[in-house]
């Protein structure tokens, strides 16, 4: 068998049996671009060259078969973070917040008196659907976003100036015309409105006690 010595680091090993050397590479204690010489050989020469082969690291295990070593699908938890970024991400809960405010604040505006109270609100919440608009539209909502642009600028405003005056006007008048009374359907005496409007119209009774129900407004 031959005998062969290892020179590393300025320093020379050996001699070993190439037995041996093969065991020290696949211990790491050489390495195969160490140089090696071989009694009998004129030069020295690499380990892996000299053993005509290189230091090889044992090939790794085949993956095992057992269903109980298999590793097991992990569920994907949406953290805080990945929701709220998908929220953010996904313009229809955009419309729907837009739409949503807008119509609420539409229908308080409605209510007579009350209703100019909406104009306090008005200006903030319309500022949040404008910006709610041009996101939906940065994000491919193209139609909803330019509805949305055009009631918060122009539709939205002109609704909440106009609908506190109707609304308060018509009550206002409504009040006006059950106090002065009208004449009765009967006897054509004048018949006092009296508290219990149903769908047929105000009920007016007259001294006699004839019921009149009407719808309009008389002056």
């Amino acid at each position: 068998m031959n005998t062969i010595y290892i020179h590393k680091n300025d320093q020379q090993h050996g001699p070993f049996t190439e037995e041996k050397v093969r065991n020290f590479l696949e211990e790491g204690r050489f390495k195969s671009s160490d140089m090696g010489w071989i009694e009998g050989t004129p030069d020295w020469k690499p380990l892996g060259e000299l053993l005509n082969k290189t230091a090889i690291q044992p090939p790794p295990l085949p993956p095992s078969h057992n269903p109980e070593h298999q590793p097991q699908p992990q569920n994907k938890i949406a953290t805080p973070d990945r929701t709220a970024r998908n929220n953010i991400d996904n313009p229809k809960r955009l419309v729907i917040a837009s739409w949503l405010m807008i119509g609420l604040i539409c229908l308080s505006s409605m209510m007579p008196v009350i209703g100019f109270a909406t104009w306090v609100i008005a200006a903030p919440v319309l500022l949040i659907t404008l910006i709610l608009g041009i996101i939906v539209l940065l994000k491919g909502g193209t139609l909803q976003g330019i509805l949305i642009l055009l009631t918060s600028l122009i539709v939205a405003p002109l609704f909440l100036l106009i609908a506190p005056i109707i609304t308060t006007a018509g009550m206002a008048a409504t009040s006006e015309s059950s106090s002065r009374g009208i004449p009765c359907a009967v006897c054509g005496k004048t018949a006092v409105y009296t508290p219990g409007a149903t769908m047929e119209g105000l009920k007016y009774v007259c001294p006699n006690g004839h019921v009149t129900r009407s719808s309009r407004l008389v002056r």
